[in-house]
């Protein structure tokens, strides 16, 4: 795997409609094949959780900024994907309870999250650290078990935590 990547640039407001869109097509798809549920991976500087993080999501419109607006594109598909699925089908997401970097996501930051998606009716939360750009640097960032329990340890609904990545 090689560690370059592209220059990022900010998504459009019709690139991000259509963003919402196809989760919920794919919510849809899985649904209707029989699957009980999905996981929006929002974690280790994928696109859902480069919204998240204030390290990366330098946006100034209703996408950025406060905790609220980065967690809005989320938001936004989990409402889309309630509209395209059957009652009971399992929505849960994977978050970084820290991304181990500048600015990037913090424990008290990934508790709000955590807190958020308990309100917009997300089944569980799956705990993770790290981004994938930090993938080879110190080992000890990796083993955060821990530290996510710590964070969300008040919360009321499934937790899952696992080992690296």
């Amino acid at each position: 795997m090689g560690n370059t990547f592209a220059v990022p640039r900010a998504a459009t407001e019709d690139e991000i409609k259509n963003i919402i869109t196809g989760f919920a097509h794919a919510a849809e798809f899985l649904d209707r094949a029989g699957y009980d549920g999905i996981e929006l991976h929002a974690a280790h500087g994928y696109l859902l959780s480069q919204f998240l993080s204030q390290a990366t999501n330098l946006r100034r419109d209703k996408y950025g900024g406060s905790p609220t607006n980065r967690m809005r594109l989320i938001l936004e598909i989990r409402a889309a994907i309630t509209e395209n699925v059957r009652p009971g089908f399992i929505v849960g997401i994977k978050i970084n309870s820290v991304e181990f970097e500048p600015d990037g996501i913090v424990r008290d930051e990934a508790w709000e999250l955590c807190r958020a998606r308990e309100e917009h009716e997300f089944d569980f939360v799956e705990l993770s650290g790290g981004r994938y750009k930090n993938l080879d640097e110190d080992d000890t960032a990796k083993h955060v078990i821990s530290k996510k329990h710590e964070a969300v340890s008040s919360l009321d609904f499934t937790l899952s935590e696992v080992g690296r990545y």
